[in-house]
């Protein structure tokens, strides 16, 4: 998962989430 190095980022939580997001929708899309 490249969500570990995106967690890795400081001072980015609201682009982090925002990728939590589309990962979510991801997940959602391919079932």
């Amino acid at each position: 998962m490249c969500g570990n190095i995106l967690f890795k980022m400081p001072g980015m939580n609201s682009v982090r989430s925002f990728l939590m997001i589309l990962s979510i929708m991801l997940i959602f899309a391919t079932h």
